[in-house]
């Protein structure tokens, strides 16, 4: 009797998986269709030939390691030196524990920008 109720919800959270990553990506409306017709199985189906090649992608994790990515930022304000990009490039020294670094480049974003205040504690100020 449990086993039968503990398989609905598993069948329950695997169609709740699939809905979600097809709301979130919005492929071809067909799909919906597999998933709501065939239950279970066209979940698994849908997850099989959309989500699973997605965890294969070398780009899907990438927002996991930020640190990987100073020198690129580095190399984006110094071709575009917007405020938002040295923002992000303090943030990244400030993770690395690069105090001067990251001071130089929040005062840089900060004079640049004039809508708003960046809150961080980097010691005393220079003025």
């Amino acid at each position: 009797m449990f086993g039968f109720s503990i398989r609905i919800v598993w069948y329950c959270l695997l169609m709740a998986a699939a809905l979600i990553h097809f709301v979130r990506r919005q492929p071809d409306s067909y799909w919906l269709w597999i998933i709501l017709l065939l239950g279970p199985i066209g979940s698994l189906i849908y997850l099989a030939a959309q989500a699973l090649p997605e965890l294969r992608d070398p780009g899907t994790f990438n927002f996991m390691s930020r640190n990987a990515g100073s020198g690129n930022w580095s190399l984006r304000s110094g071709e575009n030196p917007s405020a938002g990009n040295y923002e992000e490039l303090g943030q990244l020294y400030l993770d690395k524990g690069q105090w001067e670094k990251a001071r130089a480049c929040f005062d840089r974003s900060i004079t640049q920008r004039t809508d708003s205040i960046l809150y961080r504690g980097l010691g005393p100020s220079s003025s």
